[in-house]
């Protein structure tokens, strides 16, 4: 089986096991703001029809194996229902992208924005709070794709 037949497979699977269907996927950074999760941690941002997740893999790495000969992975699994998702946004608050004049978009060609997608949502408690992620994909289409499938959902 191929790269790409794994994906599919492992995405397939994934849809079953979560009775949803996949809208858009990023690599991310989880930065904070979920319950008593603390530090940087890799994974993937997903978001299917019934709300976002953030899953971290272990990874093989030969160097720290060899160096601290004992490894310490610990799953981390993020769920936030879509039904408690209060807003989603970048950085700067926006929600879609905004029409640029050409000044600002080779500014940003250069410097380009932090990739940080706020995702605000009301707690168990009945509180709000948000998470911050850094993502490989453009926070503001993941608003879009979000925001899309809320406006379809009605």
């Amino acid at each position: 089986m191929n790269e790409k037949e794994k994906i599919k497979k492992f995405w397939n699977q994934k849809e079953d096991e979560l009775k949803s269907k996949l809208i858009i996927v990023s690599a991310a950074e989880y930065k904070s703001g979920y319950n008593n999760i603390t530090g940087s941690i890799h994974g993937l941002l997903y978001l299917i029809e019934n709300g976002f997740y953030f899953e971290n893999f272990e990874s093989r790495n030969f160097m720290t194996e060899l160096i601290f000969r004992e490894k310490y992975f610990e799953k981390i699994n993020i769920h936030l229902q879509i039904e408690n998702i209060i807003n989603v946004c970048d950085y700067k608050g926006n929600k879609e992208k905004q029409k640029l004049n050409i000044a600002t978009k080779i500014m940003r060609f250069i410097f380009p924005p932090p990739r940080k997608l706020k995702i605000t949502y009301k707690t168990e408690l009945n509180s709000t709070a948000t998470v911050t992620f850094i993502t490989l994909e453009e926070p503001l289409k993941i608003c879009e794709e979000y925001y899309s499938l809320r406006s379809n959902k009605g």
